[in-house]
C-alpha cells in the first residue's frame, strides 16, 4: 500500500499500537483498522467486503476499495495475475489493461502479489559504537565492497525488499531511499540505503 499510495501522491500513515492505517490525499482521510470489516471515509462508517490483515509484519489492505475511493479505475489481468490502478484523464480508462498510459492521466502497475513472496525483509538499521546494525527476516547474504572516490563500503542485500515495519523507524521516500545521519564518529558522515534493484530486489546500505 504505501509504495502504490506514495506513487500516487498520497501520504500514508500507520499506527502501530491501534493496527489503523490512514491514507491522505486533497482533504480525503481514510482510515482501515486490521481485522475489521469497516473502514472510515472523512469520517463516514463504511462496510468492506475484506477487512484489512497483519501478515508477517505487513498490512495487507482491499485496493479496489480505496483506489475507487480515490477516484481510479481499477482492472484485473487474470492471466498475468496483474492489478492496473488507473487515474482519471488515462486513455486506459475504459478499463483496458494493455499496461499503457495516456496523455492527462497516470498509471500504476501492481506487480503480482506473489513477487515479494520468499524475499529477506529489511526491518530497521541503526548506527552506534562505529558499528552499522541491520535487523531483518530472512537468510539473505550481504555483499560488502569498498569504493573511492569518495571513499565508502557498500552492502547489497540480495533477494531482499524493505518492510512497512522499516518505514515506521526510518525515513524512506516513495522510491525507497534514505539516509541516516549520523554525529561524532569521524569516520563515517551518514548512511544512505535503497531498494538498490527490483530485478532482481536487492536493497543497498552505503556508509560514506
Amino acid at each position: 500500500l504505501r509504495l502504490i499510495s506514495e506513487s500516487l501522491g498520497y501520504t500514508v500513515g500507520w499506527d502501530q499500537k491501534s493496527k489503523t492505517v490512514t491514507i491522505e490525499q486533497q482533504g480525503k482521510v481514510i482510515k482501515l483498522i486490521v481485522n475489521q470489516k469497516t473502514a472510515s471515509v472523512d469520517d463516514k462508517t463504511v462496510q468492506l467486503t475484506t477487512a484489512p490483515v497483519l501478515r508477517s509484519d505487513t498490512t495487507l489492505v482491499p485496493i479496489r476499495f480505496i483506489s475507487e475511493q480515490f477516484g481510479l479505475t481499477v482492472t484485473w489481468d487474470n492471466a498475468k495475475k496483474i492489478v492496473y490502478l488507473i487515474t482519471p484523464g488515462s486513455s486506459n480508462e475504459n478499463g483496458s489493461s494493455d499496461g499503457n498510459s495516456g496523455n492527462g492521466g497516470s498509471e500504476v502497475v501492481v506487480p503480482p502479489v506473489d513477487s515479494t513472496k520468499n524475499l529477506t525483509m529489511i526491518n530497521g538499521l541503526s548506527f552506534s559504537e562505529n558499528r552499522l546494525s541491520i535487523a531483518m527476516e530472512g537468510n539473505s547474504e550481504p555483499k560488502v565492497s569498498v569504493m573511492t572516490g569518495p571513499d565508502r563500503l557498500v552492502i547489497d542485500f540480495p533477494n531482499a525488499t524493505f518492510s512497512d515495519l522499516f518505514g515506521t523507524g526510518q525515513v524512506l521516500d516513495p522510491d525507497l531511499n534514505g539516509k541516516l545521519e549520523v554525529k561524532d564518529y569521524p569516520d563515517v558522515s551518514g548512511v544512505r540505503y535503497s531498494l538498490y534493484s527490483s530485478n532482481p530486489y536487492t536493497v543497498r546500505f552505503v556508509i560514506d
